[in-house]
């Protein structure tokens, strides 16, 4: 049972983790693909294009956990980080509990 929790927890994180990560991905195509955009006749196009561009780069981590932690990729390697080294901690000592019990 505990192992499904465990599996829904971290299907969760992935719903969570992974479209935010694809967004950011798009954000970037997109500011890439205006900046290549040729200057126009119409100078409320180019100022449209020129404000779209600031918001790009303004937004560049736009879902947050009230501003304190950043929802992408980054997120989930360092969760994964953490729960190896406290792993290899509870490993190291269980293997030292049990060679005091069984010497």
């Amino acid at each position: 049972m505990v192992t499904v929790h465990m599996i829904l927890r971290v299907g969760y994180v992935f719903i969570i983790v992974v479209p935010n990560s694809l967004i950011n991905a798009e954000n970037n195509k997109t500011a890439l693909i205006l900046c290549k955009f040729d200057e126009t006749e119409d100078p409320a196009l180019n100022s449209s294009i020129d404000r779209f561009l600031q918001q790009l780069n303004e937004a560049k981590n736009i879902f947050s956990v009230c501003g304190m932690l950043n929802l992408g990729m980054a997120l989930l390697v360092s969760m994964i980080a953490s729960l190896s080294t406290y792993m290899v901690i509870l490993i190291q000592f269980d293997n030292e509990t049990t060679n005091k019990v069984n010497p």
